[in-house]
């Protein structure tokens, strides 16, 4: 592929099971979608030179995926309603790009990011704060484990794991997971 993402899609409803997309090389999207419906469960998108996936107006369901490494970030949503779940956003983005492990803008009523592990995203140094998860909007986040990341004001945690401050919300703890690599 000379340019553009490697799999783009507009209006359409799908289902993704056990893909992997790695190691691209032109600074596109692994995945991109616009207007649609889109599944995503045991999708692995890793070592992009963009970013691992660019979702627009969209429904977006995520399950057992992993994004990782991919240069520009791990995912932008925007105006999307999601249900994102035990996934892994993990070393995405640089010191240039704006986007670390997941940016979240506009409305996403009725949406969840539960059971989730974001860890050691970066991102350039006026978005480091919101180098984990960056909500535009109020955002309730649920069972999570945030390491080496923090997230922007307006996402609200609960019942969540942290390795450093510790954001607004009930039931959140500060301490080391402790990974195994």
């Amino acid at each position: 592929i000379v340019g553009g993402p490697i799999f783009s899609f507009k209006n359409p409803t799908i289902t993704i099971v056990g893909l992997e997309i790695s190691n691209t090389s032109n600074g596109d999207a692994g995945i991109q979608i616009d207007n649609g419906v889109l599944t995503l469960d045991r999708v692995k998108v890793i070592g992009c030179a963009g970013r691992g996936l660019d979702v627009k107006a969209s429904n977006l369901t995520i399950t057992r995926s992993v994004f990782a490494a991919n240069t520009l970030g791990g995912a932008v949503l925007e105006q999307t309603t999601f249900t994102i779940s035990n996934s892994l956003f993990v070393n995405n983005g640089t010191p240039s790009s704006t986007v670390g492990g997941v940016r979240m803008s506009g409305t996403f009523d009725g949406s969840t990011f539960e059971l989730n592990t974001v860890a050691n995203n970066v991102t350039d140094s006026f978005n480091a704060i919101r180098s984990g998860v960056n909500c535009s909007e109020a955002f309730l986040a649920r069972s999570n484990i945030v390491s080496g990341n923090e997230v922007s004001a307006a996402c609200t945690f609960e019942h969540s794991l942290f390795d450093t401050m510790l954001p607004a919300g009930d039931g959140n703890l500060l301490g080391n997971p402790s990974f195994i690599v």
